[in-house]
């Protein structure tokens, strides 16, 4: 599935109606300092959390996320992935992050894939 804008500028996710948000793993790292890109407080995180379980997580909060090719520009020299997710208008950044950071959670550790 890609996400991509419509003919006016708006999204257009195949039919969909909302708003592309884009996520970094990075926001959800509890080893992460602030400074570095974590956007939840560390005890909302988890430590080092693949781009796949952030999306995972994203869906079970009912949201549709993709994953994509990208680098954090906060770690640019890290090659890293980074999750598209379309939420619907009004829904803020902010909390599509609390809701995926609430179920990453859920997710847990013994559930989550290290890579």
């Amino acid at each position: 599935m890609v996400f991509r804008r419509g003919k006016d500028g708006g999204d257009d996710p195949g039919g969909g109606s909302g708003k592309r948000i884009i996520l970094w793993p990075a926001y959800f790292d509890s080893t992460l300092p602030r400074r570095l890109g974590r956007r939840v407080p560390r005890d909302m995180g988890v430590p080092s959390p693949r781009p796949e379980d952030v999306a995972e997580a994203a869906r079970r909060a009912g949201f549709e996320a993709v994953v994509e090719e990208s680098s954090y520009p906060r770690l640019w020299w890290r090659v890293r992935r980074r999750i598209v997710v379309l939420a619907p208008e009004g829904v803020s950044k902010s909390g599509v992050i609390k809701a995926v950071a609430t179920e990453l959670r859920k997710i847990g550790p013994g559930k989550r894939r290290r890579g």
